[in-house]
């Protein structure tokens, strides 16, 4: 079964990826999403698409709060990626 997914990227990801991205896939899990959008994105100096350094909520919850990285994405849920950045 073919999963629709959007994404919405926060921040400079946004900038990389679009305001919004939808994905197909089948059986995606939030870490395939994630490898699958970090090869979309440009070479740059921003830093990767990881979980070390984004925040993921899908549909307003943190995967923290879900199953990590191992989260099933359903049809038609919202990924929202929010990039952890700070300067010093």
């Amino acid at each position: 079964m073919i999963t629709l997914v959007t994404v919405k990227p926060c921040g400079f990801l946004s900038r990389a990826l679009g305001k919004s991205v939808s994905i197909d896939a089948e059986r995606i899990t939030v870490a395939t999403l994630l490898e699958l959008l970090q090869a979309r994105m440009p070479p740059s100096d921003e830093p990767t698409l990881s979980r070390a350094n984004t925040l993921v909520a899908v549909n307003g919850i943190e995967v923290s709060a879900l199953q990590g990285e191992e989260t099933a994405l359903s049809d038609n849920d919202m990924v929202t990626l929010i990039p952890i950045s700070h300067g010093g």
